[in-house]
């Protein structure tokens, strides 16, 4: 019986390089996915440092308009209680005045 060893020898090439490919494609197939996890991981996180940045801002502008509406409501309210005194002042001019004019038709002093 005669050995073709060029055959034995190419046939043991060809099984070492599908089973150096298949552990080859393994290895890259990991290390494909950890980075897309990695990928993935960053990603997510960047969307959240993102939607944290916005709302932020979002309600830093809810925010600012309550300030403002309390300040405008301050401001009514150091108005009306100008309002209040001024009127208290003129009633209690009225009043004088009134007393003074009954003092002066009764006589009294």
């Amino acid at each position: 019986m005669k050995f073709d060893f060029k055959g034995i020898l190419a046939l043991g090439a060809a099984v070492g390089l599908l089973i150096g490919g298949g552990i080859g494609s393994g290895a890259t197939y990991l290390v494909c996915k950890r980075s897309y996890r990695a990928q993935l991981t960053e990603a997510r996180d960047q969307a959240e440092r993102a939607q944290a940045y916005q709302d932020s801002l979002h309600y830093a502008g809810k925010l600012a308009s309550k300030d403002i509406i309390i300040s405008e409501k301050q401001d009514e309210n150091l108005l009306l209680r100008s309002r209040i005194k001024s009127d208290s002042i003129r009633n209690l001019s009225q009043q004088q005045s009134i007393r003074a004019v009954n003092r002066y038709i009764t006589g009294k002093k």
